[in-house]
């Protein structure tokens, strides 16, 4: 029998066994349930698209709309990849320890990858609308399956582009730090410049494969076929990389601190960057993050459909906007560390750095959060950009603290690992209590007073809230020295 096939083999058997019997079958059952319907329901809405675009903007032809989106539709995709999908490495201890060689590894592993939802979701999407809107359509057969064959690249270089990614952060995050904010600033500038770059390019990229000649085609082919092929080669790369450290003696002293804890970048900044190392390493914590940027984006409805309500659906999404990812995540702020609270506990670290640092990356969150929402804000209604800035005031100086500071009642230990969808554990009436008082006063003085006045009380209180943050620094670590027993025991049990 050859490697492949031992290999192929072994991976089936721990999957039959992952969930043999009991409750992890009907988890699958149920699970495989869902998917399948959510699959079918993004073919549905593939199918009918055409129907829709008709029904929406009649004069615009929904083969142009598409071909307009593709790219940006492609980005989106490979965002939701990083924040849902398991990394390749995850896979691999079990293999380590067989007589297997290196290259052959890294190729099944590469390939077996491809088992994933997202996998299974973008084609059940695309298919359809595929057959509906270019198949059926007035072109050839060869330039409707080029056309195909594109958007199947792409979607198979988001795959190995987010293996290469999540790979990346776990061995150079000052590489993948550097690489996300160079392709958001350009995102951005693409947005506030009004120049579209990336919706010009997919229209011409899409639109010359459905026109052009046979060796045009192939020449624009080789554009999505070599960016599938360099995701290909980079995570293949990390991943030979992460072998050889894996296999690497190991280090002792101050060389093994620096690689992950570095004395250069100062504590807080340390431990940001292991909070950001849990959101990425761990399902449940990557998921909820992924579902908020989702409810980030899909702010576009509420832009659209309540422009003759400004003083509150305009409000609600300014606020939610801004403060939806960080009162989300931050409310289990310490349960995300509950496997290993206690070793926390162990650290000689000041109560204080660790507070500043999960404040500060609280706020953090709120302004990446504006920075997604902004290309819709310039594009769609710039009129709002104000109210956007003067409610993140808001949630920079109040939410972040108030959402904090429930945080430090968290008694509820969770597994982090564990998927995140329909998954409450952790979760007590306090959560869902905690947040009105955030959220409500300043949407009940909209029926009140002018918009004008509660946006400048909503910022000035963001303003002075930030002004005191080494006070509610000093305040929280008084909590967590008073509560850490009582949260240590809790999430114990």
């Amino acid at each position: 029998m050859s490697t492949y096939a031992q290999l192929v083999r072994h991976r089936w058997k721990r999957f039959k066994r992952g969930g043999a019997g009991g409750p992890q079958r009907a988890k699958r059952w149920i699970l495989g349930g869902f998917g399948g319907y959510f699959a079918a329901s993004l073919g549905v809405v593939g199918a009918a698209y055409p129907r829709l675009m008709h029904a929406l903007k009649p004069d615009l032809d929904p083969v142009a709309a598409a071909n307009a989106l593709l790219l940006s539709a492609v980005i989106g995709l490979l965002v939701l990849r990083f924040f849902t999908q398991r990394s390749t490495r995850m896979a691999l201890p079990p293999y380590l320890a067989r007589p297997v060689p290196r290259p052959v590894l890294v190729r099944f592993m590469q390939v077996s990858s491809l088992a994933s939802l997202l996998n299974v979701f973008a084609p059940a999407f695309v298919l359809p609308l595929w057959y509906q809107t270019v198949w059926r359509g007035p072109y050839a057969a060869p330039d409707a399956l080029a056309w195909l064959a594109a958007v199947g690249l792409l979607i198979l270089f988001t795959h190995y582009a987010n293996n290469a990614l999540r790979l990346l952060l776990a061995q150079t995050p000052r590489r993948f730090i550097a690489l996300a904010t160079a392709g958001a600033v350009l995102l951005c500038a693409d947005s506030l410049l009004g120049t579209r770059a990336l919706s010009r390019l997919s229209t011409g990229l899409f639109d010359r494969l459905l026109d052009g000649p046979p060796r045009e085609q192939l020449a624009l082919l080789a554009g999505p076929a070599g960016l599938a092929a360099a995701a290909w080669v980079a995570s293949g790369r990390l991943l030979r990389r992460s072998f050889r450290k894996a296999a690497g003696p190991a280090r002792s002293g101050q060389q093994a601190v620096a690689a992950s804890f570095s004395p250069q970048r100062g504590t807080t900044r340390n431990l940001m960057l292991l909070e950001l190392k849990l959101i990425a390493r761990n399902r449940r914590p990557a998921t909820l993050v992924g579902i908020s940027t989702l409810l980030i984006v899909a702010y576009v409805p509420l832009l659209l459909l309540g422009r003759g309500s400004y003083f509150l659906i305009d409000a609600i999404a300014g606020l939610f906007v801004t403060g939806l990812l960080a009162a989300s995540y931050g409310q289990l702020m310490f349960a995300w560390n509950s496997p290993h609270f206690d070793g926390l506990l162990a650290r000689a670290l000041p109560a204080r750095t660790q507070l500043r640092a999960k404040l500060l990356l609280l706020q953090c969150a709120c302004v990446a959060s504006l920075v997604v929402a902004l290309p819709f804000f310039v594009l769609l209604a710039p009129n709002l950009l104000l109210l956007a800035v003067g409610f993140l005031l808001y949630n920079l100086g109040i939410t972040c603290p108030f959402v904090l500071f429930f945080a430090l009642w968290n008694r509820k230990g969770l597994a982090p690992e564990r998927s995140g969808f329909f998954n409450y554990e952790g979760f007590s009436v306090q959560h869902w209590i905690g947040s009105l008082p955030v959220f409500l006063p300043p949407l009940g003085l909209l029926f009140v007073f002018e918009e004008a006045w509660v946006l400048l009380a909503a910022s000035v209180l963001g303003v002075l809230g930030m002004a005191l943050t080494p006070t509610w620094t000093r305040f929280f670590a008084r909590l967590f020295t008073r509560h850490r027993h009582a949260m240590a025991t809790g999430f114990r049990q």
